[in-house]
């Protein structure tokens, strides 16, 4: 089988009539997951014989089949006029039920091939294609579908039974109109969609099923229009708020949204995408900057994930550095210092994952030294009186 199994074979479909009849496109899954056995089996003509042949040894070139595999037979139902309705290829397996194993085809009752793909071990595997008319389905209702042209040829890869690779849509012109990445049944990487003139609409990275990175919107022009930052399925924003009367700026606050996670998975035998759902509550993330009313800054710092994260720092109104330091997972750590408005160092001193270690000091507003004292984090503290069994 070919990377595409026959890519747009539009003219010869049209031809046989998918143009003209219903797509069936409530037919449901391909077949139940066990297979009986026709009471009926009759021998295939020569250029379905042929085809599926065909087929089968470029299935066995690109690994989807085995040269081991034996005993395959081909099975087909048919319509209530005795037209093919779905032709396949089963085996026995070790308990001889009966399984799809190869060639799978679903045809219109005037011969035209609506969906084809391959089969291992009971499993969807390889390239697949299925032809939709689009005036059945709500995706082609909606944008960017219904500015292209149906029917609508859908492809995608299958590996083991879950969606692995890009499930493309193409439109009777050839045209794409969306490409989406899935690795092991879930979007995982690029996918895009398009305008009718070939120009990207829309852009979303995907990480292990959650929007992760950047979301782009164009014009058909090619103008960015949207541009928004996801992390892990969390919308990255900021959030001003101003003082009610003079309305300079308060505070800027870096945010992620409540997550987006999938709902409902995709399904890309009905040509229904996912649907997604919000969880959890927002959280600080970022830097963040609070400012007096005069307009001037009176703290910076970060989040990460709603813990206060790396450097601090502080001012008075008069613009002089009141407190610097570090914080590490939401605790402070290292060397933190206090200064007086006049710019006299006030008190410093060491932390330990957010306890106070070492010596500190206290300074008044002049320099002269108000207090030292020698401390211990807790921890330590702990740690004597444990080994003292005085606890």
């Amino acid at each position: 089988m070919k990377r595409r199994i026959r890519k747009f074979a539009l003219a010869g479909i049209v031809a046989a009539g998918l143009g003209s009849v219903a797509l069936a496109d409530d037919l449901g899954p391909p077949e139940p997951r066990k297979l009986a056995v026709p009471t009926v089996k009759t021998e295939l003509n020569a250029a379905s014989a042929d085809r599926i042949s065909e087929d089968r040894d470029a299935a066995i070139g690109t690994g989807v089949l085995s040269d081991a595999d034996e005993d395959i037979e081909t099975i087909r139902e048919r319509y209530s006029d005795g037209t093919i309705k779905i032709e396949r290829e089963v085996r026995q397996d070790s308990d001889l039920n009966y399984i799809r194993h190869g060639v799978w085809r679903y045809f219109s009752k005037t011969g035209g091939v609506i969906a084809e793909g391959f089969y291992r071990d009971d499993l969807m595997h390889g390239a697949w294609q299925r032809w939709h008319r689009g005036d059945q389905l709500p995706l082609f209702q909606e944008a960017p579908y219904r500015d292209f042209t149906g029917p609508f040829l859908s492809e995608v890869d299958f590996k083991a039974g879950k969606m692995h690779g890009k499930w493309t849509i193409y439109d009777s012109k050839q045209r794409l109109i969306s490409e989406v990445s899935f690795r092991d049944g879930i979007r995982d990487g690029i996918a895009t969609w398009h305008y009718p003139n070939g120009q990207k609409s829309r852009q979303i990275n995907f990480r292990d099923g959650v929007v992760d990175g950047d979301l782009i919107r164009w014009d058909e022009e090619g103008k960015v229009t949207v541009r928004k930052t996801y992390l892990a399925g969390r919308l990255s924003s900021t959030e001003t708020v101003r003082y009610p009367k003079s309305k300079q700026v308060k505070s800027e606050i870096r945010y992620l949204s409540p997550q987006n996670v999938i709902d409902e998975p995709d399904d890309w035998w009905h040509a229904k995408t996912a649907k997604f759902a919000v969880k959890g509550d927002k959280i600080r993330h970022g830097s963040w900057t609070t400012y007096h009313s005069n307009g001037k800054k009176k703290a910076t710092g970060e989040y990460t994930q709603g813990q206060t994260s790396g450097s601090h720092t502080s001012w008075h109104v008069n613009g002089q550095m009141a407190v610097q330091g570090q914080y590490e997972d939401g605790k402070e750590i290292g060397k933190w210092t206090w200064w007086h408005k006049n710019g006299q160092k006030q008190v410093q001193g060491e932390y330990e994952a957010g306890d106070k270690s070492g010596l500190w000091v206290w300074w008044d507003a002049n320099g002269a030294v108000a207090h030292k004292r020698h401390l211990q984090p807790k921890a330590a503290v702990s740690q004597q009186l444990t080994d003292g069994k005085t606890l």
